[in-house]
């Protein structure tokens, strides 16, 4: 971004000579130059927020490009959106994993309950 200066603008020499001939005149001249200097400084700073938006906009622009594949956001994002659908997937298969593990594992030692108390009973009192 450029850096610009506004400099001091001094009242002009005929006019601080005719100050003290026509007070009411020079006041209105003075006034009037006042407005026009600072209309003029309007129009600068109005011209440097437009150049300065319109640089900061192309700097933005050109780090969003450079900033994925290809310059390809909305592929950036596919990508992502694949990539966590795949990770959900391979989640919920574990968690699967894990209850069917779980319930087999309850079944199995409710089966040897079962089968233990069936042997104890057929081997009778002891």
């Amino acid at each position: 971004m450029t850096e610009r200066r506004v400099t001091h603008v001094p009242v002009p020499p005929h006019l601080e000579q005719r100050k003290a001939q026509h007070h009411e005149a020079t006041t209105i001249e003075l006034l009037t130059f006042i407005n026009q200097q600072v209309g003029a400084l309007r129009t600068e700073l109005s011209d440097h927020m437009r150049d300065e938006t319109t640089e900061l906009a192309r700097s933005i622009s050109v780090m969003m490009k450079e900033a994925f594949p290809d310059g390809d956001p909305v592929g950036h994002r596919k990508f992502h959106e694949a990539a966590i659908k795949a990770a959900e997937a391979k989640a919920a298969f574990w968690q699967d994993m894990s209850r069917s593990l779980a319930r087999w594992g309850l079944i199995g030692f409710a089966g040897w309950l079962v089968y233990a108390a069936w042997a104890a009973a057929v081997k009778g009192p002891q």
